[in-house]
């Protein structure tokens, strides 16, 4: 880098660089002796050296603020237009969830028109139809009923996914709800050839929980156990209390769900969705809806699995401050 003063170098420094005209002026004119002048030589040289070296600092600093300034004014623009882009993709969304919704509802009345009328005609007309007409109509019905169940579910995932959407919580004994929800399915495990384990700790908590959703979560995990457990495997439900929350497991000796599966088990439309063990369909929507849930009561889910050997799916929900 040039080291001689700029114009710039003049302008900022000026009294400093008269300082060194004026000296060097005296001293052509000066009467010293040798060796004073020699020292005033050094001291002047020293004096220009320490000028330029100020001079060159300041040069590179004013280089690095303007690099500086101009690095932040590209940060804020791509900030900007990162929010922007955000903005936009949130407007799409929620359009998105406004017509699947709209779509959805609109839905509901041609499918249960068809399946009124296939029950009404299996009911009614049975010895008319004969044995092939009525396999077709109980296809049909069939049919519409994954299609009611596809169409609920894509109601409730606009419904979780809404903006102004907020999930009341009130303050609930949890083993107690999760011995609730176990009862409830033990005729289903039982049917099946299944044995239903509970464990609960000596001690309930308190935390915060929508009943009925928490119950919808329950539902959901203890119905996919069955689903995918064959006849006479065993199906755990451990409730555990540490520090400030409490653990769900509902562990199954199920058929397992492939490791490639897994990373995509919670997306919607997952391609994980599977066919239980006795042909049970799957919307690939409810393990989506299950994590909103949970999300929705501030905890966390998350799943362990090996194939042919079983399933467990964890869920944590923090417990009650007063608790």
């Amino acid at each position: 880098m040039n080291d001689r003063p700029t114009k710039q170098d003049h302008d900022l420094f000026r009294n400093e660089y008269e300082i060194i005209e004026r000296s060097a002026e005296f001293l052509k004119v000066g009467a010293f002796a040798d060796e004073n002048r020699h020292e005033f030589e050094i001291l002047l040289e020293s004096y220009r050296k320490l000028l330029r070296s100020t001079a060159k600092m300041t040069r590179m600093n004013d280089s690095n603020q303007r690099k500086l300034h101009n690095a932040l004014a590209q940060i804020n623009a791509q900030k900007e237009e990162l929010h922007l882009r955000k903005e936009h993709l949130r407007k799409l969304n929620r359009a998105k969830d406004e017509i699947l919704g709209i779509v959805a509802h609109d839905l509901r009345t041609p499918v249960n028109t068809a399946l009124g009328y296939s029950e009404i005609l299996i009911e009614e007309f049975d010895s008319v139809l004969g044995h092939d007409g009525v396999h077709i109509l109980e296809k049909i019905k069939k049919s519409c009923s994954n299609m009611n169940t596809l169409i609920n579910d894509l109601l409730e995932v606009a419904k979780l996914e809404g903006e102004d959407f907020v999930l009341p919580l009130d303050d609930a004994p949890f083993g107690a709800l999760v011995r609730e929800n176990v009862d409830d399915f033990r005729d289903k495990a039982t049917r099946k050839g299944l044995r239903l384990v509970l464990h609960l700790p000596e001690r309930d908590h308190l935390l915060p929980l929508n009943r009925e959703r928490f119950r919808q979560i329950c539902e959901n995990l203890l119905s996919n156990a069955i689903k995918f457990t064959n006849e006479g495997g065993r199906i755990d439900v451990s409730v555990l209390f540490e520090h400030d929350r409490a653990r769900l497991a509902i562990r199954d000796t199920g058929i397992g769900i492939p490791k490639d599966f897994l990373p995509h088990l919670f997306d919607k439309f997952t391609r994980a969705g599977r066919e239980g063990t006795d042909g049970e369909a799957s919307t690939g929507l409810g393990m989506s809806i299950i994590q909103n849930l949970v999300l929705l009561h501030r905890g966390r889910i998350w799943v362990e699995s090996e194939v042919n050997v079983g399933t467990v799916f964890f869920i944590e929900i923090p417990m009650s401050e007063q608790d």
